[in-house]
């Protein structure tokens, strides 16, 4: 029999051949089962779904045979029983194929009507529906509901199926350990580690309430307390390649480099396509100054997951790392540099409404510029980000690379506006000092040059600042007749070129 003669089932008022009828659709659903433990999703839906439409269509039979007043005592009570427990398992066994084909919508659909049989006048009457089979998975179909409203968003929905879960379960480990996960998910850190504490009460062995529970702790700022956890499930699945990487990030936060980078290690060797797990790699090589390994890193997880703009940013900031000076290092700079922007620009076309990506891309293009192109696209990047957010940092950068543009005017706008929204900023008072002092505004150059020295000292930048400001006032200084503070400034000005 074939969805052909189900679908002729469908308009037909009685059903002659019973037994044939659930033999095949028996048969269907074992097909179908079998598929899915073998990961055979596609030809296990068809196996599911030829079931539930030959099952579907012998219940209408006899429902409708009953309603009429006919007799439908040639059917067994056994057999009724049977037929019932068919369709709930049909339905079942597709939703949860469903979902491990992410078709979450249709999953829901099918959970959805197996709940709506949960009321007595859903039972049909043919038999009292606490003694169905579908009462004993209840609990499991509320879990797989709320799992699949969780992977669409749908936090209240997927609430309140978990809740349910946990009431009809009468409090299982599994429906505690996916709730906790829901309220991971909504940042909610306390309420998800009590639901991990008390699935591991219930179920001291549960190896993945663990690894729950450690990329929970992971994420709450307790890595000391995710590594105990994640070692916990890493013992008891040693192949669990997302236990090594979360505890890769755990140890990364400690400090214990070479522990993460092993960890890290062991995740790829288990999943080769763990994309996450390059990043972090990436991130950890990075950081101990391994740019090309870092770089090696980012290209592999953006392979694997291209439409991930942190990736992007990731290789960019590998890619526009400053090399040890040389000739050779300096041209390898320059390809690292075009690189970066290139990462830059494919981010761009992704879903992004960042301000840091702007600045980044913008810091990148003002470093690589060879043209005044490239100027006016980083100008044009930081008004983007002075838009989504503005800042300070911003502004200057802006003003810098308009002062390239010959845009002074505009320049000092930015400068002025950056000491407005801070005026702990030493760098642009260092940069309005030289403008105030070519339009001749010698007072305000003084000022600003007295802060940038102020505000500076003992700063990343003051050395390049020192140098440039003391020029600057002490050209002022012999300007406005103070020969004795312009030759001390001089002096300075000496002493630092001689230390740099």
């Amino acid at each position: 029999m074939t969805a052909d003669v189900a679908a002729d089932l469908l308009g037909t008022d009685c059903v002659t051949d019973t037994p044939q009828v659930m033999l095949e659709a028996r048969a269907l659903l074992t097909q179908g089962m079998v598929r899915t433990q073998g990961r055979d999703f596609e030809r296990a839906l068809v196996c599911l779904s030829q079931a539930v439409e030959l099952l579907s269509a012998l219940s209408d039979s006899l429902f409708r045979r009953r309603a009429s007043g006919e007799s439908v005592t040639d059917v067994s009570a056994i057999a009724l029983e049977a037929l019932k427990i068919a369709i709930a398992q049909g339905y079942y066994y597709r939703g949860c194929t469903l979902c491990q084909m992410a078709c979450y919508a249709q999953a829901i659909a099918d959970f959805s009507y197996l709940i709506s049989q949960f009321s007595p006048s859903a039972a049909q009457g043919f038999l009292p529906l606490e003694s169905h089979w579908l009462m004993a998975k209840r609990a499991e179909i509320y879990i797989h509901r709320g799992n699949a409203y969780r992977r669409l968003n749908q936090y209240s929905q997927a609430l309140e199926d978990l809740n349910q879960a946990v009431e009809h379960s009468r409090g299982s480990a599994q429906s505690y350990g996916c709730r906790g996960l829901l309220q991971l998910d909504g940042n909610a850190f306390e309420e998800a580690i009590a639901d991990f504490d008390q699935a591991l009460l219930l179920h001291p062995t549960f190896a993945q309430g663990y690894l729950w529970r450690g990329f929970a702790r992971l994420r709450r700022g307790e890595p000391d307390l995710a590594v105990a956890d994640l070692t916990r499930a890493i013992a008891a699945i040693p192949t669990c390649a997302e236990a090594y990487n979360h505890r890769g990030v755990a140890f990364f936060l400690l400090g214990c480099l070479a522990d993460a980078r092993a960890d890290f290690d062991q995740a790829i060797r288990i999943r080769c396509d763990f994309a996450e797990a390059y990043n972090n790699r990436g991130n950890l090589r990075q950081l101990v100054g391994d740019c090309v390994g870092a770089i090696a890193d980012y290209d592999r997880a953006i392979a694997l997951k291209p439409l991930l703009a942190e990736l992007y940013f990731n290789r960019a900031a590998a890619g526009s790392t400053t090399p040890v000076a040389g000739s050779v290092a300096d041209v390898a700079w320059e390809s690292q540099l075009s690189n970066a922007a290139a990462d830059y620009d494919a981010i761009a076309g992704l879903p992004l409404n960042d301000p840091a990506f702007y600045r980044r891309r913008a810091g990148v293009r003002s470093q690589r510029a060879a043209q005044l192109a490239d100027y006016e696209a980083a100008v044009a990047d930081y008004s983007t980000a002075l838009a989504l957010a503005p800042s300070a940092w911003a502004y200057y950068q802006r003003g810098r690379a308009r002062l390239v543009l010959g845009e002074v005017v505009q320049a000092q706008a930015d400068f002025d506006r950056a000491i407005v929204r801070s005026p702990d900023y030493g760098l642009p008072y260092c940069d309005r000092s030289v403008l105030r002092f070519g339009a001749h505004d010698l007072i305000g150059a003084l000022s600003d040059a007295n802060q940038a020295i102020l505000l500076t000292k003992g700063t990343q930048q003051a050395a390049q600042v020192l140098k440039e400001t003391y020029a600057t006032r002490c050209l002022t200084h012999f300007c406005l007749g103070d020969p004795k503070h312009a030759l001390e400034d001089f002096e300075r000005l000496v002493d630092c070129f001689a230390r740099s």
